[in-house]
């Protein structure tokens, strides 16, 4: 289930999936830091955040070469970018790194839901 002009790159997907993997990574780093300082409250945020780093990654590549097989990685995406999303929506509020992960997962899923069925 893939929209007309599969085959072809996706580059608006593409972009955006680079953009969870930046604002992914920077989120993973502020957990990891208030960890080291005893803080748990974001162990949450961090496993859902290296989860969707991941996928972002794998996404990222997959919108550039056109693949076949977008779609069925797009539907895992959406799944984890959404988890993602709720996740650092909860910090939002305190934390501007959230709120910019959460951004980007938005983005993310909006633009990968096309290849979704």
């Amino acid at each position: 289930n893939t929209p007309a002009g599969a085959g072809t790159s996706d580059h608006a997907l593409a972009d955006a999936a680079h953009d969870c993997v930046h604002h992914g990574d920077e989120c993973i780093q502020h957990c990891i830091g208030m960890l080291a300082g005893g803080d748990t409250s974001m162990m949450g945020c961090l496993k859902t955040a290296q989860d969707m780093v991941a996928v972002s990654e794998a996404l990222a590549k997959l919108a550039i070469m056109g693949s076949p097989r977008l779609g069925a990685l797009a539907k895992a995406a959406v799944e984890m970018c959404t988890a993602c999303e709720a996740e650092c929506r909860k910090h939002a509020g305190h934390h501007e790194v959230c709120r910019e992960c959460a951004d980007a997962c938005a983005k993310t899923i909006a633009s990968a839901k096309k290849y979704v069925s």
